[in-house]
C-alpha cells in the first residue's frame, strides 16, 4: 500500500474527473432504476423512439 493512501485516492479522483468520470454512470443507473428507461425504449422501433423523444 502507498504510505499516503489519501493522496493516492485524491489523485485517482482527479484523473477520473479529467477523463469524464466514466465510472459514475453505471453506479447512477444502479441507484436510480428510472435511468434505465431510456435504454429500454431504445429497443423499440425508431418511430416510437422519435415520438417519445421529440
Amino acid at each position: 500500500m502507498s504510505p499516503h493512501p489519501d493522496i493516492s485516492k485524491d489523485s485517482t479522483v482527479e484523473l477520473l474527473t479529467a477523463q469524464g468520470f466514466k465510472i459514475v454512470p453505471p453506479t447512477l443507473i444502479e441507484e436510480h432504476p428510472t435511468a434505465k428507461l431510456p435504454l429500454v425504449r431504445l429497443t423499440g422501433s425508431p418511430e416510437q423512439i422519435g415520438a417519445e423523444h421529440g
